[in-house]
C-alpha cells in the first residue's frame, strides 16, 4: 500500500514539473492545467490568488479556456474580488471565440442583468448559440424562455424541441418539464409512456416531485402493458454528451 501511495504521490510531482516546464515554454493548456491544481489543490498547495493570476496569464494571451476561467474566478470572488463586469468581459471575450460554456455564461449575465443592463432578448441569442453546440444548460433555459415568454413570444412547440435537446443531454430540469408537457399536451403530442420515462430519469438525478408525478401516472393513468413499455424506454436510455462534458 506504501508502495503505492509513494509511487502515486512521485507520479504526481514528475507531472506538476513538467507542466511548469510547459508553461515556461508558452504551453497555454498546461498553464491552465497549473492554475486548475492551485485553485483545487490537486499536487499542489491550495492557492486560489496563484490560480487566479495564472488563469490571467493565460487569458491575456488570448486562451479561449482561461478567459472562460477568469470569468468564473470573479463570478465567485476566488482568489480576486468579486466583480460582475469583470466577469462579463471576460466571458464576452471567450464567448465571441465560440465558446459554449462563455456563450451560456453571457447570456445569463445579460437574463440577471449582472455587469451588463438587463436585456432578455441578447440573453437569448447567446442562449441559441451555445444550444447550437449542444450544451445542455443553454438549451434548458431557451426551453423555459419560450415556455414563459420571456424575451420571445410564448410558444410550446420550440419549448419542447429545446427541453427535448437538453433532456437526451441528461438535464434533470428538462426532463421533469418535458414529461410535464407529454402529460398535458403541450406543444406535443400527448404520452403517458414518455411523460414517465422523463419523471423516472429525472427523479434518479434528485428533481423535486419528479417521482410523485411518475407515481400518479402509474396510480391513475396508465395501463401495466404501458409501464412495461416506459421500463424499456428508460432500459435503452442512454444521454448524449453535453458539451461541457467534452471541453472542460
Amino acid at each position: 500500500m506504501w508502495s503505492y501511495i509513494k509511487n502515486w504521490l512521485t507520479n504526481k510531482t514528475q507531472l506538476i514539473s513538467e507542466l511548469r516546464i510547459k508553461s515556461e515554454q508558452g504551453d497555454m493548456s498546461a498553464l491552465c492545467d497549473l492554475a486548475f491544481r492551485y485553485q483545487t489543490g490537486d499536487g499542489l498547495e491550495k492557492n486560489l490568488e496563484k490560480a487566479a493570476s495564472l488563469f490571467r496569464m493565460a487569458a491575456e494571451k488570448d486562451y479561449t479556456k482561461a478567459q472562460c476561467n477568469l470569468a468564473q474566478c470573479y463570478a465567485e470572488g476566488k482568489g480576486v474580488p468579486l466583480d460582475h463586469e469583470q466577469k462579463t468581459l471576460w466571458y464576452r471575450k471567450a464567448a465571441e471565440k465560440h465558446d459554449a460554456v462563455a456563450q451560456f455564461c453571457l447570456g445569463l449575465c445579460y437574463y440577471l442583468g449582472e455587469g451588463v443592463p438587463m436585456n432578455t432578448e441578447l440573453a437569448i441569442g447567446w442562449y441559441k448559440k451555445a444550444a447550437d453546440q449542444g450544451y445542455a444548460m443553454a438549451e434548458y433555459n431557451l426551453g423555459a424562455c419560450y415556455a414563459n415568454g420571456e424575451g420571445v413570444d410564448k410558444n410550446m412547440k420550440n419549448a419542447t424541441i429545446y427541453y427535448q435537446k437538453a433532456a437526451d443531454h441528461g438535464n434533470g430540469n428538462a426532463q421533469y418539464n418535458l414529461g410535464g408537457c407529454y402529460i398535458l399536451g403541450e406543444g406535443i403530442k400527448r404520452d403517458y409512456v414518455k411523460a414517465y420515462m422523463w419523471f423516472d430519469l429525472a427523479d434518479a438525478q434528485g428533481v423535486a416531485d419528479a417521482g410523485k408525478r411518475r407515481d400518479m401516472l402509474t396510480e391513475q393513468l396508465m395501463t401495466h402493458e404501458q409501464i412495461e413499455e416506459a421500463s424499456s424506454l428508460l432500459a435503452a436510455f442512454v444521454p448524449k454528451k453535453d458539451w461541457s462534458a467534452l471541453n472542460y
